[in-house]
């Protein structure tokens, strides 16, 4: 499927749920501070895709990577993921025929489960890493040229450089708490399977279901992310011939052939003209360039 598409997809299932999720806030006010939160974002992350479909549907959008816009894909697949298993939670949740209080009580038990959680904070590091595309390939946009001043072109830089740390860091601080969230829930099951182990007796486990089970088993949330930071660090999210170390050095090569064309290399002398002898590569001619340069033998 076209990639422009599957945005589009994806931001139409954003809008979906997140409507749901201000029909529900709206139900069980004052208590839908997390609800309103949630659908804001979700807001938020449909408003960049939008601008990544506008971006790769111009002429900028061949800016991108082979490896950006696979990434990119990476991230349409598990948005669709998160808003179908919030569907599903606000299916359950059946916002009509209930009494405020039920439903009050039956949301906030929802959005306190572990898995609640964990699709919360996948979603803020989808948002991070659409943020740093769209910015690097601003960054990338910018032309070559002198600014008004040095100041104001290591004040960019140093900018630039300062968002995507905090981007970067951001990201990483969702990892830590998907695990953290990961790790407890880890616990609990071991501690919950442990007492259930006491009453049960002891039975030979069957190969083949612990090999279904484990083919089956989804990857940890926490190291989804953690593959998309590869993902970024082992492809150039812009496409090499558009980074500005390319270009930069381009548009410097470019300069000196341009010079070179206008005779910059050359040495005309007046009242001389271009002799031969003239150019960089006729150096051992130059005794006889100086004979011009006297004027000719009187006689």
């Amino acid at each position: 499927m076209n990639i422009s598409a599957t945005i589009s997809d994806t931001i139409q299932s954003g809008l979906s749920v997140s409507k749901k999720l201000f029909a529900l806030a709206e139900k069980i006010r004052p208590a839908n501070t997390e609800v309103n939160k949630l659908a804001t974002d979700i807001i938020l992350l449909t408003s960049t895709l939008n601008s990544l479909r506008t971006t790769l549907s111009s002429s900028d959008g061949c800016r991108y990577s082979i490896g950006a816009v696979e990434l990119a894909q990476k991230v349409l697949d598990r948005c669709r993921e998160i808003f179908e298993g919030l569907d599903k939670v606000l299916v359950s949740l059946k916002l009509e025929g209930v009494r405020k209080e039920d439903l009050v009580l039956k949301t906030t038990n929802e959005f306190q489960r572990t898995e609640s959680k964990i699709l919360r904070v996948l979603l803020e590091a989808c948002s991070i890493t659409l943020h740093l595309m769209l910015h690097n390939l601003t960054i990338s946009k910018k032309p070559i040229a002198k600014r008004s001043s040095m100041y104001t072109l290591d004040m960019e830089a140093e900018q630039h450089e300062l968002i995507i740390h905090t981007l970067q860091t951001s990201r990483q601080n969702t990892i830590a708490f998907i695990e953290h969230l990961e790790n407890g829930d880890t616990n609990k099951n071991i501690l919950s399977s442990s007492k259930s182990n006491k009453l049960r007796k002891l039975k030979r486990p069957n190969k083949e279901k612990e090999t279904k089970e484990s083919n089956i088993r989804k990857e940890r949330a926490s190291d989804w992310v953690r593959s998309l930071i590869r993902d970024e660090r082992n492809n150039a999210l812009i496409a090499l011939e558009f980074s500005p170390q390319t270009r930069k050095n381009s548009e410097g090569f470019e300069g000196i052939e341009e010079r070179k064309l206008n005779g910059g290399d050359r040495e005309v002398r007046a009242g001389v003209g271009e002799l031969q002898g003239d150019g960089p590569n006729d150096l051992p001619s130059r005794s006889e360039r100086m004979e011009y340069a006297r004027g000719w033998p009187s006689m």
